[in-house]
């Protein structure tokens, strides 16, 4: 297969992107040295102060926590930037503490702790070459969805505009002319009136109730009063969605404007219109203060006056609710840094990134394995009286497959994983196991032998990889390996590349041969406007979409097929999703592509978890670092056990920089053990005894030591590139599964 012109070669069998993304912390690594013991006589209190006085600290918690400032953190800052910072104790700098950890620590992507920037791999420099002052270049405040959806909603409760909402069928309803199916069954039988409306939504998506009931009320020879009753009541039957629909994206307030354009009336257009350039308003006066957080914290609390004052509801959100974002606006930066890659360092990663991608490729394609097994049961199942299976019935019946729950088959496959991975590694207790890709490569391919990615979506892996420069050879060191995704087709990469149209490029050569593609209900905790999903590149002719609730449609504008109108049938031992009449049909597996990354991507972990596991290192890679798991009851007993809990980890021999892992904790946090408000924040988060499960804590590695990226003043970064790995075994294109050569939208 010849090389794709966005690629280099890795291996024989892989490529990788020629862009990555470099993530890293917003603020110095060395802004944490202030809290350890024996820092300095002032102690860690004055340190947070100090912290407190940093105008990047201050806006970064303008965004995350806007009560915090208003309380006292801006008197706080207000007496650092005076001369006189003020010594920080107790709760306030635990709470502290806390965020600064994720801000000096974490590789991130989102606002000034985590701005984006981007490297170039397999240059010709040597090692790493790096430009640009490590400042942001340019930064982009967007509104948050949830701020239109609650003025839509505003205006939905207002009786006298339901004439001029949009109105379009729900998502997981379909409408052939003659039969309405919903989910889970076949709909009442509907003529009439219902019929016609039905009718009208089918053929034209870009209606108002008033248009829609003048139409159906012609087409049935009724009047548009009782149309609208109606459409009132198939609104409240879950059958039409009556509203205004906000995309979750970087542009919420555009397709609010866009229907508000269909309504006929002037005037009403001009009202809702002018309450949309209001937000705005405020919304430009936060991106005109960023930089400065003292007018950009008064900037935010007016943007919030104004969204609560139009839409009634709470300006921000509080943690507990903010599944999305806590204020009405967010911010995501570009950093002024590029990177080279060079030849030599790339070099150094090929075989043992080679080999650490087949086994990714073998555990998604097992996991395809398996899951397809329990689609046929299930299959058989639901079909023993003979009748059609729609994908909607299929689906709601293997929901508990599809999410990983325990005692299902991804439990099987995972232990199959780790006993693979087992016969490559040495059968002993050591705490570095070095192992070479020349000696092992053997054994892996017999383990991990090669397969075609069983859906398009999971020719994709991606690794995030830091990087060690000290010796004479560059070290990478293996961070998450994100199994059948690409995570640079996430918004907040597209909205601060500096060549958005290289990444769409990139993705639809990739997606030559099309994919199909499941659209989330709009209120799934996995949805938000800057990640995945949903998609963000769209291949116009290539991608068709499915849904199963009230999702806000697909990027091009055309609604997706319901799975009530999808039906599955059994080929010689193949599932095969259909489309009505025709119109694309496509392998089960290929359909439900993004529910097995969802259970896949964060599986990745060459060894189960056990009291203590080695790090594993690779040739140059380290793929594994050295880890511990730790009861949580034994980490739990408030500050009191600060000391016996940093002594007891010592003693185990853990090492002093740590990033540890809670169940209740979605993400790992950093951890020092020689600084007792860090020590703190892991009891705090570890919970009550009685309901805290196992804490993992692994090896920061690189350590502070050996971080490679600095600022102008010397001043220390943590970072990890993010790559995209291609298979290049699932050639593209491929044009088996679809009808006509080409999957074909509704």
């Amino acid at each position: 297969m010849a090389q794709a012109a966005h690629t280099v070669p890795l291996t024989s069998e892989w490529s990788v992107w020629r862009v990555g993304a470099l993530r890293s912390a917003g603020t110095p690594f060395d802004w944490l040295d202030g809290l350890a013991v024996g820092a300095g006589s002032d102690g860690a209190g004055t340190a947070i102060g100090r912290a407190l006085g940093e105008p990047r600290i201050v806006e970064a918690l303008s965004w995350q926590n806007p009560p915090l400032v208003e309380n006292w953190v801006g008197a706080y800052s207000a007496a650092a930037r005076d001369g006189d910072p003020p010594r920080c104790t107790g709760k306030r700098a635990a709470t502290i503490a806390r965020y600064l950890q994720r801000y000096c620590a974490k590789n991130d992507t989102i606002g000034s702790f985590g701005p984006v920037a981007w490297a170039r791999l397999d240059t010709e420099h040597d090692g790493v070459a790096v430009s640009g002052t490590t400042e942001i270049r340019h930064s982009t405040v967007y509104l948050e969805p949830w701020v239109l959806v609650a003025l839509g909603a505003r205006w939905r409760r207002d009786g006298r505009l339901l004439p001029h909402l949009p109105v379009r069928l729900h998502p997981a309803v379909w409408w052939d002319g003659r039969v309405l199916r919903l989910p889970s069954r076949a709909g009442p039988p509907v003529s009439g009136p219902v019929a016609a409306v039905l009718d009208v939504l089918r053929d034209d998506h870009r209606l108002t109730v008033s248009r829609t009931a003048a139409e159906a009320a012609r087409r049935s020879g009724t009047t548009a009063a009782e149309v609208q009753e109606e459409l009132v009541r198939l609104g409240s039957a879950g059958i039409v969605d009556i509203g205004f629909r906000i995309p979750m994206d970087e542009s919420p307030a555009a397709h609010l404007r866009e229907q508000v354009a269909w309504i006929t009336c002037a005037d009403t257009r001009a009202v809702l219109l002018a309450e949309v350039d209001e937000i705005e308003r405020a919304r430009d006066a936060v991106a005109e203060a960023v930089g400065d957080p003292w007018r950009l914290h008064e900037a935010l609390s007016a943007l919030s006056r104004t969204v609560s004052r139009l839409t009634g509801a709470a300006g921000h959100r509080s943690k507990d609710r903010a599944r999305v974002g806590r204020t009405p606006a967010y911010v995501d930066c570009r950093r002024d840094l590029d990177v080279d890659i060079g030849r030599n360092a790339m070099d150094a990663l090929r075989r043992p990134l080679g080999l650490v991608l087949d086994s990714a490729r073998w555990l998604a394609a097992e996991v395809a394995d398996a899951v397809e097994a329990a689609l046929r049961v299930r299959h058989a199942e639901l079909g023993r009286t003979g009748r059609q299976i729609r994908l909607s019935e299929l689906y709601f019946s293997v929901a508990d497959v599809l999410a990983g729950r325990p005692g299902t088959v991804i439990d099987e496959v995972m232990t199959d994983f780790h006993l693979r991975w087992r016969e490559l590694l040495p059968d002993d207790d050591r705490p570095v196991v070095r192992l070479s890709s020349a000696d092992i490569g053997s054994r892996a391919a017999a383990l991990f032998p090669a397969r075609a990615a069983r859906w398009q979506g999971a020719r994709y892996h991606s690794p995030d990889l830091m990087l060690s420069l000290r010796g004479d050879r560059p070290q990478w060191i293996l961070g998450e390996l994100h199994v059948a995704l690409n995570t640079l087709e996430s918004r907040v990469f597209h909205t601060q590349s500096d060549d958005p149209r290289w990444l769409i490029g990139a993705t639809a050569s990739d997606m030559a041969a099309g994919r199909v593609v499941a659209l989330p209900p709009v209120d799934s905790p996995e949805v938000s406007p800057r990640t995945y999903p949903p998609l963000t590149v769209h291949v116009p002719g290539r991608y068709v979409y499915w849904s199963t609730g009230l999702d806000s449609g697909a990027p091009d504008g055309s609604p997706a097929w319901p799975a009530a109108a999808l039906t599955v049938g059994n080929h010689d031992g193949r599932l095969v999703v259909e489309a009505p009449g025709g119109a694309w049909h496509a392998p089960v597996l290929e359909v439900l592509g993004d529910m097995l990354t969802a259970l896949v991507v964060d599986r990745f972990r060459i060894t189960a978890p056990r009291p203590s596991t080695p790090r594993v290192v690779l040739d140059d890679l380290v793929v594994q670092r050295r880890s511990w798991t730790v009861p949580g009851a034994h980490l739990a007993g408030g500050v009191r056990a600060v000391e016996r809990i940093r002594a007891d980890l010592a003693a185990r021999g853990l090492p002093r920089h740590l990033f540890a892992r809670t169940a209740p904790a979605t993400k790992p946090f950093y951890v020092d053990l020689q600084a007792p408000l860090l020590v703190r924040n892991l009891i705090r988060a570890c919970g009550p005894p009685s309901g805290t499960g196992d804490v993992r804590l692994a090896e920061m590695l690189p350590g502070p030591e050996d971080l490679w990226l600095t600022d102008p003043a010397g001043r220390r970064y943590t970072s990890e590139l993010r790559m995209i790995a291609v298979d290049n075994l699932t050639g593209s294109p491929r044009r088996e599964p679809w009808t006509k050569g080409e999957v074909r939208g509704a």
